[in-house]
């Protein structure tokens, strides 16, 4: 692992990534940027799902998921290019990988409740899964934030084998 760590961190793209002027804090706007419309429409449709805005039929709820695919292309694009600015500092950490779960969860669960909001059905029996979609997503923001702090290594060429 050590090795191809290593590896990634010296790709030119890595690189020019982590050491020019402007990469770095343009990928990270743009990932928190895509980051808070993905979490925003999930905490919604889960707000939705208990009740919050009942003035609008759950069923058009579901015109949002076209948004929700759009910012994941982003968050995952922006994500990797992330990863290979510091892939010693997210690939150590546990964190790193709590996040991708959480945000795995919650895309499923979000998927699973836009075909249940979509056939029309009980929104009673969705209710804790919309709890479930909000808890999820704010566990996945914080745990990005932590990212920042939280870190072993943040370039094993600084470090002895």
């Amino acid at each position: 692992m050590y090795d191809f760590i290593v590896w990634l961190q010296n790709l030119p793209l890595s690189v020019w990534l982590r050491e020019a002027f402007w990469p770095f804090p343009t990928v990270l706007t743009v990932h928190v940027l895509s980051m808070g419309l993905l979490s925003g429409v999930g905490v919604a449709t889960g707000l939705r799902v208990n009740g919050v805005g009942g003035g609008t039929a759950i069923s058009r709820w579901t015109q949002f998921a076209p948004v929700t695919w759009i910012a994941v292309v982003i968050v995952v694009i922006s994500g990797i290019g992330l990863f290979l600015t510091y892939p010693a500092k997210a690939a150590t950490n546990p964190l790193f990988y709590f996040k991708l779960a959480g945000m795995a969860a919650a895309l499923v669960l979000t998927v699973w409740l836009n075909r249940r909001m979509r056939a029309d059905v009980d929104i009673e029996g969705l209710r804790l899964a919309g709890a479930a979609l909000i808890v999820l997503w704010v566990l996945v923001i914080f745990a990005g934030r932590f990212l920042a702090y939280t870190y072993n290594f943040i370039n094993l060429l600084w470090y002895p084998r």
